[in-house]
C-alpha cells in the first residue's frame, strides 16, 4: 500500500481504471479529466468525492485548473501525482496506425501538462506498438519534453494484463515518471510479486445471471437488475443463426467467440461488434466486458449502451492498473 497523503490526478481520466487502481493502494484521486461526457458521468457516479472536470487536455486552461487544485494539495502537504491512459488510435495496431494521426498530439500535450503542473511522479499507459520504430519521433519528443523541462526520468515497461489476474490478452506500455531514476531490475522483482496463473474467459463469467434483452427504452439511471450492465443485445434470428455457427476461438474480428479456457483476445472499441460469448449465442454484456477487464460488479457504467461498451473496452484493467502502481511506488520507496 502506498503511504497516506498521495493523491492523483487523472487526465483523460475516462470511466474511472487507474483511479479505482490508485484508490484501492492507498492514493486519493483529487480530480478526473476527461472530454467525454458519458464516461465523466461514470466517473462522477463511481467517485462522488473526486472533482471531474470536463475538457480537453490540450487546452492550458485545463492544465491551470489540476495545477490550482494539485497546488491546494501540496500547500497541505500531500504528494501528487498524475495517471493518465491518453487516446491511443493513432498508434494502435486495431486503429489508423498513422503517425501524423492528430489524436498521437495529445501524448505530447499530457508531457507538457506534467511539466506545467509538477508532480512529483507520474503514469503514463497506451498501447505497446507506440514503442514501434514508426513512432520513434513521437517517443523521442514526448521523452525530449519531460527530460529538458522538469528532468524527469522515465522508464518505460510493456506489460501483459492477462500475467496480472485480467482474463483479456492485452499489451500495454506503462511511462514512469518521476524525478528518481527507478531501476528496472526492482521493477521487475516487485511486479513479479502480483503475477498470476493466467484465467480463462469462461472463468471471468461464473456467478452471472442469464441476461435478460436490453429494452428499447433503456435508462442507465433507471434500468438497475441485481447485477448492472448485464443486458443482451437484442440481435435478429439472421444474427443469432450467424453466430451458432462459429466455433470457440474463431470467427471475423466483429463476431469472434471467446475461447472458453483461454483469456479473452484484447477488448477494443469502435463500431464492431463485442465478441461473441463463449458458449452462448450472442455478443458479450457490458458487465462482462467489465469482467474481461477485472472490474468489480460494484462498479457501475453509465451512458447508452455502445457509450458504455466502448468505456469499458477503452479503460485500463484494474488488476494490472493496480499492480504497476504498486511496483512503482515501492520503488520510490514508497
Amino acid at each position: 500500500m502506498v503511504s497516506m497523503g498521495t493523491v492523483a490526478i487523472d487526465m483523460c481520466c475516462g470511466m474511472g481504471g487507474l483511479s479505482l487502481a490508485a484508490k484501492s493502494v492507498g492514493i486519493q484521486p483529487i480530480a478526473g479529466v476527461d472530454i467525454n461526457k458519458n464516461a465523466l458521468k461514470t466517473y462522477q457516479k463511481n467517485f462522488p468525492d473526486t472533482k471531474t472536470i470536463e475538457g480537453d487536455v490540450t487546452k492550458k486552461a485545463v492544465w491551470e485548473q489540476c495545477k490550482e487544485i494539485s497546488e491546494s494539495y501540496k500547500s497541505k502537504e500531500s504528494k501528487v501525482m498524475i495517471l493518465t491512459g491518453p487516446p491511443c488510435q493513432g498508434f494502435s495496431i486495431a486503429g489508423s496506425r498513422d503517425p501524423k494521426d492528430p489524436r498521437n498530439n495529445v501524448l505530447l500535450s499530457i508531457a507538457k501538462a506534467i511539466c506545467y503542473i509538477h508532480p512529483y511522479a507520474a503514469m503514463v499507459e497506451n498501447v505497446a506498438s507506440l514503442l514501434s520504430d514508426r513512432n520513434k519521433e513521437s517517443i523521442q519528443k514526448f521523452n525530449n519534453i519531460l527530460t529538458r523541462t522538469n528532468n524527469y526520468k522515465i522508464l518505460p515497461i510493456i506489460l501483459d494484463a492477462s500475467d496480472f489476474g485480467v482474463p483479456q490478452k492485452r499489451k500495454r506500455v506503462f511511462f514512469l515518471i518521476s524525478t528518481n531514476n527507478i531501476n528496472e531490475k526492482d521493477l521487475s522483482i516487485n511486479l513479479n510479486l502480483y503475477r498470476t496463473e493466467k484465467i480463462a474467459a469462461q472463468k471471468a463469467f461464473i456467478g452471472l445471471p442469464q441476461p435478460e434483452i436490453r429494452p428499447d427504452n433503456y435508462d442507465d439511471e433507471r434500468f438497475l437488475r441485481t447485477i448492472a450492465n448485464h443486458e443482451a443485445m437484442n440481435h435478429s434470428k439472421k444474427v443469432i443463426s450467424k453466430i451458432s455457427k462459429i466455433k470457440p476461438g474463431e470467427g471475423p474480428l466483429s463476431y469472434k467467440r471467446l475461447n472458453p479456457t483461454k483469456p479473452s483476445v484484447t477488448l477494443i472499441s469502435g463500431h464492431r461488434a463485442p465478441p461473441v460469448h463463449p458458449s452462448e449465442h450472442r455478443s458479450i454484456t457490458v458487465r462482462e466486458a467489465a469482467r474481461l477487464q477485472g472490474f468489480p460488479d460494484s462498479f457501475r457504467v453509465y451512458g447508452y449502451f455502445y457509450s458504455q461498451m466502448e468505456q469499458v473496452t477503452n479503460a485500463v484493467p484494474y488488476p494490472l492498473g493496480k499492480s504497476i502502481i504498486n511496483a512503482f511506488f515501492q520503488c520510490l520507496g514508497e
